[in-house]
């Protein structure tokens, strides 16, 4: 589900054009600059706060439900990545032909 998460916020930062710098300087905790990095390249776990503060300073960049579980299903390898599937480094299900 991290992995999921942290996808998703990276893709929709990058697509609005918000620098993960823009992030750290909206956020307000003393370490935000490194602990944002760490939190979007995975190197730590996203805490409550950091979650509700994405959904704060980015709405519309946390996944749904759907694509959560769909993250889910292709990384347990219970279904095979959908076409156009984004992430290949996510899972080591086959890709649809």
């Amino acid at each position: 589900m991290q992995n999921a998460i942290v996808l998703s916020v990276r893709g929709f930062k990058n697509l609005k054009g918000v620098v993960q710098e823009d992030l750290a300087r909206r956020d307000m905790r003393s370490d935000a600059s490194r602990m944002w990095n760490a939190r979007l390249c995975g190197r730590t776990t996203l805490t409550a706060q950091d979650i509700a503060t994405l959904m704060v300073m980015l709405p519309g960049a946390m996944p749904g439900e759907e694509a959560i579980r769909t993250m889910i299903d292709v990384a347990e390898g219970t279904m095979p990545r959908p076409k156009f599937w984004d992430f290949p480094d996510s899972c080591g299900a086959p890709a649809h032909p």
